[in-house]
């Protein structure tokens, strides 16, 4: 998901970054602008977009209750996004600079790349209140069962995007089309 930053007096105009961030920096960007930045559990983005500062290197993202079949965690790179899935251990690797609509499963394909990027996951859940999701130093993972398959509405007026088409596989051919 994009972050727009305008600040005319500060930040040039019209430049895009591929730098990575998350909610948790908000808090730096806002001390930051106010003239004392205090960090948290973000970075100092304003502080990467001067020099001052080293840019992330990942993005950790968890879904539910660590230790549940419903737990997923994804590591973001700047050049890979790894996700694991507790329901069954399924993982998923997308190569983001060739394939950014992540359409391409390459995890079967690059076992270093999703070693990598489980062990950071793995080491992503040792800390107070995901411990849940660790199992003899590794991801705990639970057999797979599946889950009620229902509709998730999300709909993005701004890209005209109001409904579900009738036959959502032509939405697919739309995207390998364009890609």
């Amino acid at each position: 998901v994009p972050l727009l930053l305008s600040w005319p007096t500060k930040l040039p105009a019209d430049v895009r970054r591929d730098d990575l961030v998350c909610l948790t920096d908000l808090f730096g960007i806002a001390t930051h602008a106010a003239g004392a930045a205090q960090i948290r559990d973000g970075i100092d983005v304003l502080g990467v977009l001067d020099g001052a500062s080293a840019p992330r290197d990942d993005v950790i993202g968890m879904y539910g209750e660590p230790g549940t079949p419903v737990f997923k965690i994804m590591v973001r790179d700047t050049a890979w996004k790894y996700i694991f899935f507790a329901n069954g251990g399924g993982e998923q690797l997308f190569d983001m600079r060739h394939d950014p609509q992540e359409l391409h499963n390459l995890a079967a394909d690059r076992p270093d790349v999703v070693q990598k990027l489980r062990e950071r996951a793995t080491a992503a859940c040792d800390v107070p209140g995901a411990t849940d999701a660790l199992d003899a130093g590794g991801l705990h993972t639970f057999p797979y069962r599946e889950r009620p398959r229902t509709r998730i509405y999300q709909f993005d007026h701004s890209r005209g995007v109001t409904g579900f088409p009738t036959r959502p596989g032509d939405v697919l051919k739309e995207h390998e089309s364009k890609a």
